[in-house]
């Protein structure tokens, strides 16, 4: 976290204008922070965290008097032209590698996911004083901006376009019983999203410990990321504790009822799985 706390300290010496003091740099130092895990940990091909910062500083530079006074959904409107049209900003939607999700590496190489870009948009916004949030559905991630006439959604995998919330819903089947779905994120939550990513590329490579403490924080701060809750499951199981296991999937099947596997993996579980207490004492 050390250098998280020297890149923002320079950050907020080289962006001219009014910095806000807290939101901005609790989400700038959490998305360095979580890219210095993957660079260090996972030996991920992404630039060290002190070298988007003189990126960043560069277009804030550019962006804030085409903004202006500008706030709202016209803001965001703003933001996206010149990230997309004149920087040349594009999406990944083949690779999911978790570099795409790092802000490093989406500043240096113009290109990421859905999550990716919306780290590089509400850092900016952050800074200009635009309001907008993150808001997560099933598998995906966009971004929302309240305006006079109500929120705007916009949809970073296609440039920044206006889409209603009945697309989100139908497209990404999103479970109505789900709290945490199609609302507004606070940054702490953003960050919960990236560390559940960052859990699972952690979860690929076999370091269960690692991906298992990953996906408990991810829950802590977003507690109903049913994927989560799966996959921490998954974990469990693989390592024999049962009970814990069930637990997971259970939550995971209150949260998405139907969610791709879940079923299986429970079946598989209850095979392996000896009765429950309660179950043997009904039987006695």
């Amino acid at each position: 976290m050390r250098r998280a706390a020297i890149c923002l300290a320079f950050f907020c010496a080289c962006v001219a204008g009014p910095v806000a003091p807290k939101k901005p740099a609790r989400l700038l130092a959490g998305l360095l922070h979580l890219s210095e895990t993957a660079r260090l940990r996972l030996d991920k091909d992404v630039e060290p965290a002190r070298q988007c910062i003189p990126l960043l500083a560069g277009l804030l530079a550019e962006i804030r008097p085409l903004v202006a006074a500008e706030r709202g959904p016209r803001a965001m409107e703003i933001l996206a032209d010149f990230l997309f049209e004149q920087k040349g900003y594009t999406r990944e939607v083949v690779d999911d590698d978790l570099q795409f999700m790092l802000l490093p590496w989406v500043l240096e190489h113009r290109r990421g996911s859905c999550l990716g870009l919306a780290g590089v948009f509400l850092v900016m916004a952050r800074e200009l004083g635009i309001e907008a949030q993150g808001v997560l559905v099933p598998g995906h991630f966009f971004l929302r901006s309240e305006g006079e006439s109500g929120h705007v959604n916009f949809e970073l995998l296609r440039r920044g376009e206006r889409m209603p919330d009945e697309w989100y819903l139908e497209k990404w089947q999103v479970p109505q019983a789900n709290p945490d779905y199609m609302r507004k994120l606070s940054d702490s939550e953003v960050l919960a999203v990236l560390r559940f990513n960052l859990a699972n590329a952690f979860r690929k490579e076999k370091r269960w410990g690692a991906a298992s403490d990953l996906y408990e924080q991810a829950i802590a701060g977003l507690e109903g990321m049913a994927r989560a809750h799966a996959n921490l499951g998954l974990i469990y199981q693989m390592l024999g504790e049962l009970r814990r296991s069930e637990r997971a999937y259970l939550r995971a099947a209150e949260l998405h009822p139907g969610l791709e596997g879940l079923e299986e993996n429970l079946r598989v579980l209850k095979l392996r799985a000896p009765p429950r207490q309660d179950e043997e004492q009904q039987h006695e």
